[in-house]
This record gives structure tokens, sequence and C-alpha cells, in this order.
């Protein structure tokens, strides 16, 4: 339980927290108290679990479900009802049942939420006379690498520093100088640029390196976001970048200097975006086998 009340998501642009957006932490927190209160009550001497006050309409719902994978089948095989078990588990496992017809009854479950689980290192083992696995658990004294995402997070700020350099190239002012250094913190995410953060003998942090602001590393990620939901459906159409580029449009993004070239910027992420994804794909199919190669094109027609 300590897991979920200190857990905090970070989406892939930095500091942004999406916790209130993920559902399924709250539905685990309930789960779990749950089941431990019902281990709790059943193991007092002559407890007797009075199954009718259960509602059954959830458990009707639930067969419901496996009929229907099977062709509306109302007496399905075993392994007719392990197919479709198994579909609907992986599929509905971490959603909110929309279709439910039953009330929330969250009231002694949900003032227990604080209560702490007993470690999982102590639990005991059930059959320990047929379990082949001896568990050891691996302690360490932090978690923050579930966070890390290097590749995804390098790549953007490398291409947002030389996006912001190649502006300078059109426009280079004091102000747009200390805007593209603006950057002196950065999460361990970015390993290779936190790894050369240094003081030179030009006391300038990061040696020579542009790391531009927050700011300007999410604009060039929503912009992304727009490229890889648009281009599969434009990319067999004519005049690719001007439809692209009408779509990132929509993007606000406010510079300092009056006189920073927005437009030069969009058209340069555009063309830069486009060559290295046809080149990624070109790629591909070199290395792909005559017979899948075939396929793949005809797949595309």
């Amino acid at each position: 339980m300590t897991i979920f009340e200190k857990k905090t998501l970070n989406g892939k642009v930095i500091n942004i927290d999406v916790t209130n957006r993920v559902k399924f932490l709250n539905g685990w927190q309930i789960t779990i108290n749950a089941l431990l209160q019902l281990w709790d009550d059943i193991q007092k001497p002559n407890y007797v679990l009075c199954t009718y006050k259960l509602n059954q309409d959830c458990l009707e719902n639930l067969f419901g479900s496996f009929r229907n994978q099977n062709g509306n089948n109302v007496n399905p095989t075993p392994i007719q009802f392990l197919w479709a078990f198994r579909k609907i588990f992986f599929i509905n496992f971490f959603k909110h049942s929309d279709g439910s017809n039953c009330l929330d009854d969250l009231n002694e479950i949900l003032t227990n939420i604080g209560e702490l689980a007993p470690p999982l290192t102590n639990a005991p083992v059930l059959f320990p006379e047929k379990s082949p696995f001896k568990l050891c658990a691996l302690k360490v004294s932090t978690v923050d690498y579930r966070e890390l995402c290097f590749p995804a997070m390098n790549v953007l700020a490398y291409v947002c520093g030389y996006l912001i350099k190649k502006c300078f190239e059109k426009h280079s002012c004091d102000l747009c100088l200390k805007y593209a250094k603006h950057q002196d913190q950065l999460d361990q995410s970015f390993i290779f640029i936190f790894l050369k953060a240094y003081q030179n003998t030009e006391n300038s942090t990061y040696g020579n390196l542009n790391v531009p602001p927050d700011q300007f590393i999410n604009y060039i990620n929503e912009l992304d976001d727009i490229f890889v939901s648009n281009f599969p459906t434009l990319a067999v159409e004519n005049d690719v970048g001007r439809k692209l580029k009408n779509f990132i449009d929509n993007i606000p993004f406010n510079h300092p200097c009056p006189k920073f070239d927005i437009e030069y910027l969009k058209a340069l992420y555009i063309r830069l975006r486009i060559f290295h994804t046809v080149k990624y794909l070109n790629k591909n199919l070199l290395s792909m086998g005559r017979k899948n190669r075939k396929l793949d094109i005809l797949s595309h027609l």
C-alpha cells in the first residue's frame, strides 16, 4: 500500500504529474484493502461468510461477457471459458466498468486505506513444498530508475538544442541567447547532458551545449505528438508539409524575443521529422527479407 500512496507518475514531458489521470491506482488500493479486511475476518474462529449479501448482478454481468465472447454460447466449454477469461482480464483489468448497474459501497474500505499491509518480504509462501523457487528480494535504496526514459528524453533534448541553434542563424540577440541557455537544472533522464554539466574555462554550464527551457521542450514534444498522430494518414497525400503545418499552427508558443522566427522553426521541424521518418522506414525495408518486404509494400497500398 505504501507504494501506491507515495507513487507519483510523470508523463513524457518533464515534471508533469499525471497521477490523477491514472485510474487504476485508486482501484488497486480499494481492492487490496478489501482483500486484507476479508482475510482478517475469515481467520476469526467460527466465522461464517454470508454470501447471500453479495450482489449477484456483477457475477451475472461477468459470465454474460464470457458467453458473448463465444457467440452467445450459453454453456461454453472449459477451454472456451479460459480463452474468454484471459482476453477479458487483460483488456479490461485496468478499466472501470462503464456498464455496471451496482452502486459503490466504499465507506468502510475508504476509511482504512491508510492502513499498511504487512511487508511482502515476510509474507508466507503457500505450499512451500510445491514451490521450486526460493524468494530472495534484491533491496536497493532508490526506485527513481522507474521514471527514467533514457532514449526518448535524450533525443528530445538534442533535437530541441539543434532546432534552437538553427534558429540562431536566422536571428540572434542577447535575449535569444539567454533563452537558449536558460536551463540550469536537468533531470537524470537527460543522462548524457546531465553528466556533461560542468563549469568550463568560460564559466558556461554544459560546455557549449544549447539546453533550452522546459517551455521550448514541451512545445517540441507537442509538435511531435501531432506529427505521430497525423503523418501515417497524410503520408500518401500531396503537400504533406503544408497540411502538417496547418495542424501545428494551433499549438501556442511564446518566445521572449519578438523577432524570433517561429515560422522558420515550424518549417524546419516538419522537414527534419519527415526526413528522418522516411529514412528510418527505408532502412527497415532494406533489412527486411524479400518475401516480407513485398508483403509490407502491399499492405501500404
